[in-house]
């Protein structure tokens, strides 16, 4: 009995620590997906990148998230912010070169 209830226990505890969460990144004015773009936990050096429908998967930790991409402003979230989301929006972010004369 006591070898069942072990086998169990370990089972379990495997299950809860591989837990992750599932979303989507967005762009803010279109709403179209976002390909690799990268989620990163800064503090644990853990991350993953967008496929091409947008859609990333991480596992969670009680830590924040920073969502990055080089067209886009740099967003970070909270662990309760995120935890309770899925779907991220990002801000496309406008750059402008100065003028470019040629003689």
């Amino acid at each position: 009995m006591n070898k069942i209830t072990f086998l169990l226990f370990c089972c379990f505890s495997t299950f809860i620590f591989s837990q992750s969460k599932e979303f989507i990144i967005l762009d803010e004015t279109t709403e179209q997906p976002i390909n690799l773009a990268q989620v990163l936990y800064p503090n644990l050096e853990i991350g993953s990148v967008s496929n091409e429908d947008g859609k990333v998967k991480i596992p969670i930790k009680k830590e924040r998230i920073i969502v990055s991409h080089i067209n886009y402003e740099t967003k970070e979230l909270q662990y309760a912010d995120f935890i309770k989301k899925d779907t991220i929006y990002l801000v496309s972010n406008t750059s402008e070169l100065d003028e470019i004369v040629v003689y």
